[in-house]
């Protein structure tokens, strides 16, 4: 529950320390070849990492504490959100439904499978499942 609150709080004050991180941000983006992810970097760890011990104190107090847990499941819901479209993109890559990658669905529907069934750890379930995909992506090209 505190990795929540923290992701909570880093969204609090991820305002004031994205600004400041727009004059690292230049840094990070050319350390990172540009990358997306760059402007939320500085962010993210000055909240989470560093904000992380404040956080519990501050849940001492009931009315930061119901808000925090409202920001925590609305992180849960970005992150669930950002899960069906990326899910969605794989699957229809050319954003029509009449033409899935048959591929991209049997391995997702095996590794729930195998998630639910088996519950192997899901780092395990992520390196086979882009092997399956390298292996498909070397014999078949196109």
């Amino acid at each position: 529950m505190a990795f929540w609150r923290a992701i909570a709080a880093s969204i609090i004050v991820g305002i004031p320390v994205s600004f400041a991180s727009n004059i690292v941000d230049g840094v990070v983006s050319a350390l990172l070849n540009g990358s997306t992810a760059a402007s939320l970097i500085v962010a993210f760890a000055v909240g989470v990492l560093v904000g992380a011990p404040f956080v519990e104190r501050l849940t001492r107090v009931a009315a930061i504490q119901a808000a925090l847990g409202s920001i925590a499941a609305a992180v849960v819901g970005v992150m669930a959100n950002f899960a069906i479209g990326f899910a969605w993109q794989a699957i229809f890559p050319d954003g029509r439904m009449n033409h899935p990658d048959v591929f991209v669905l049997v391995v997702t529907i095996g590794a729930l499978a195998v998630l639910m069934r088996w519950k192997i750890d899901v780092m395990w379930l992520i390196g086979g499942c882009a092997a399956l995909g390298v292996i498909y992506r070397l014999l078949l090209p196109g």
